[in-house]
């Protein structure tokens, strides 16, 4: 086993800020833990991650199928039965589940499944959507205690994961945030984390389209030591744990942060990359006075005041808007695949 490069960006960084896995892939987590003796926090999915995940483990659908069709009244056998569109939905909740259930073997902390973001401006929809995903780790035995559930951060979602809390004691994380304002209103869902974006997620989803660019010019860095700073001055106990993180830059400007979830691209640099020696770590200081944050707000009992403030920021509208519907589009994509995997191995007529 090769230690961990003394000196390395995720050698200082780790000591600073928790480090999760922002992949369901076992190969990644067995590789870093092998090779480097690195055990993450957390994992972390998405509809994208998922999708990728059940490409390249067509096993993982298979026993997804397996176990539906113990349950499921009337298996349909052509994919223009009625009930055919409510069949695929259900070997994707448990597909998500055995993924998670395989990634959990491997760390230490909990794994990270998504709502599907087309449900974001539905309360209700937002919340019966994460207790399917609950009801289909608790079908394999996975308590929702090794569990955080991501919604994305709307005023309506938001509603739900207070609700989840409280009747449920269903641990939420706000995602897609990309605003100030909705890591405040995350925090009084009580949301145990929220994930702020980083790097522009079309560079997540390419990285070989990653620029360097100056830090202070990188919307999400800048709009998440807002928050960092919000948090810590007004003494938010929800934990910031930074997304789609690609370039080395971003995640030594954020050292000090709660926590950081790391593409595997990045974690190749981090481990690769010493710190330079103009740079200190952490960058960000772990308490901060309130004449250096901005005033307390709130937005959790006030649909108009929350939406006239976001609304404010054309930039943040857009990134959330482009995250949510690039993971429908993945979301889309998983459904195909499994009809095809039911085609090719289950003989399924089409």
């Amino acid at each position: 086993m090769t230690k961990v490069p003394s000196g390395s960006v995720y050698d200082k960084v780790s000591q600073v800020s928790k480090i999760s896995l922002d992949t369901m892939e076992q190969e990644h987590r067995d590789y870093f833990k092998n090779y480097y003796g690195i055990e993450f926090l957390n994992s972390t999915s998405n509809q994208a991650i998922c999708f990728g995940n059940w490409v390249g483990h067509p096993e993982v659908v298979l026993e997804a199928i397996s176990n539906v069709n113990k349950s499921f009244n009337d298996i349909p056998t052509s994919a223009l039965d009625e009930n055919f569109d409510d069949y695929v939905s259900e070997i994707i909740y448990q597909s998500i589940a055995i993924t998670g259930r395989n990634q959990l073997t491997g760390i230490e902390g909990r794994i990270l499944s998504q709502v599907l973001p087309s449900y974001a401006y539905k309360t209700e929809e937002v919340y019966k959507d994460a207790m399917r995903i609950i009801n289909a780790y608790e079908k394999i035995g996975i308590d929702r205690s090794k569990l955080y559930i991501k919604i994305p951060v709307t005023w309506e979602s938001m509603q739900a994961a207070k609700k989840l809390k409280a009747e449920e004691n269903v641990d939420c994380l706000g995602t897609v945030v990309h605003s100030l304002e909705q890591a405040i209103l995350a925090a009084e869902a009580n949301c145990a984390i929220i994930s702020p974006y980083i790097d522009d997620l079309e560079v997540n989803l390419d990285p070989s389209t990653y620029v360097r660019g100056p830090l202070e010019a990188n919307y999400g860095y800048n709009e998440t030591v807002r928050i960092h700073k919000y948090y810590k001055a007004h003494n938010v106990k929800t934990i910031i744990c930074v997304a789609a993180t690609i370039g080395v830059d971003v995640i030594l400007g954020l050292s000090g942060v709660d926590e950081i979830t790391v593409p595997v691209v990045a974690l190749h640099k981090m481990l690769n990359f010493p710190v330079p020696s103009d740079v200190t770590v952490p960058n960000l200081k772990s308490s901060y006075s309130t004449e250096e944050a901005e005033k307390v707000e709130t937005y959790i009992d006030d649909r108009e005041k929350y939406y006239a403030s976001l609304n404010s920021n054309p930039t943040a509208q857009k990134r959330i808007k482009f995250a949510c519907d690039t993971f429908m589009s993945f979301d889309d994509k998983a459904h195909v695949l499994i009809k095809n995997i039911l085609i090719e191995f289950k003989g399924l007529k089409h």
